[in-house]
């Protein structure tokens, strides 16, 4: 994909992730990323789809709902100075 640029970047600095929430994370990102690479690799001279937005929202819900699983799994703490 030549319009986003992907780095990868450390996980939640202040939350201790067991390994399956890194996983997760993980998981949900790509779904993320491929939604992105669909945009991005549209025709930009093709009409522009007329898409009913419910389920958009919806797809936009499920990823939410699924990182507030993910972080209500893992343990927050201060930051260490």
């Amino acid at each position: 994909m030549a319009g986003i640029a992907r780095k990868p970047q450390p996980v939640a600095l202040h939350y201790d992730l067991p390994e399956h929430a890194h996983r997760q994370l993980c998981e949900i990102r790509d779904a993320l990323w491929q939604l992105a690479d669909l945009a991005d690799g549209a025709d930009p001279k093709a009409k522009p789809l007329k898409v009913d937005a419910r389920p958009v929202f919806a797809c936009f819900a499920k990823y939410a709902e699924e990182l507030a699983v993910v972080l209500d799994s893992c343990r927050w703490h201060r930051p260490r100075r």
